[in-house]
């Protein structure tokens, strides 16, 4: 069932040469054999990517995947098309965004775990002396503590060592349920969502 159709999207692949791709860590593709990469041009929204107007493009190893250069600006027109900016990136596990923004979540939680600090206080000092409009806490309610959980894992599993390993705080939160803004309580609590 897999090769016939995967035989008719590379298929349409060469007619069309483009997919749109919208992934949270990266972007994988491989060559099953028998042919050429399909054409991808993959792209990543920053936090909700209805509220923001920046996404990443990425021109990724074009030699390996097959980007031809007309689908990156195919790419590009469409997100140009939706009002959206963006920055050429290349794969890698995280991107630009996630991969920065992990760390800071993570040790920000690490913080609040070791009682150095509050989320309040943590998340003020990042408004105020940064110029963020949320704190690192406030960032990681919005987008869900089960999607920072999931996010980490995979950037560990991709770099290994100690650097994206979660902090037990976040995975008992999320054990518990506590996903931020979706589940009203995480960090901070909310309001829950009419059902």
């Amino acid at each position: 069932m897999k090769a016939p159709a995967e035989g008719t999207l590379r298929g349409i692949a060469t007619f069309l040469a483009t997919f749109g791709i919208g992934v949270a860590t990266y972007i994988a593709i491989a060559d099953s054999g028998g042919g050429s990469p399909v054409c991808v041009a993959g792209g990543h929204g920053c936090q909700t990517v209805a509220e923001s107007s920046y996404s990443h493009v990425l021109g990724v190893n074009i030699a390996i995947f097959g980007i031809v250069g007309y689908v990156l600006l195919l790419a590009c027109a469409l997100l140009r098309g939706m009002g959206k900016k963006f920055v050429l990136v290349n794969d890698a596990p995280g991107f630009v965004s996630n991969r920065v923004m992990m760390l800071m979540v993570n040790e920000a939680i690490l913080l609040l775990k070791e009682g150095v600090a509050s989320a309040e206080d943590v998340d003020a000092i990042f408004r105020s002396c940064m110029g963020h409009t949320m704190g690192p806490l406030e960032t990681a309610d919005l987008i869900g503590l089960d999607t920072i959980l999931h996010t980490l894992e995979i950037l560990d599993d991709s770099f290994g060592g100690d650097k994206f390993r979660p902090c037990t705080l976040l995975r008992d939160m999320v054990e518990r349920g506590e996903y931020g803004r979706k589940t009203g309580r995480g960090f901070y609590t909310y309001a829950r969502p009419a059902k």
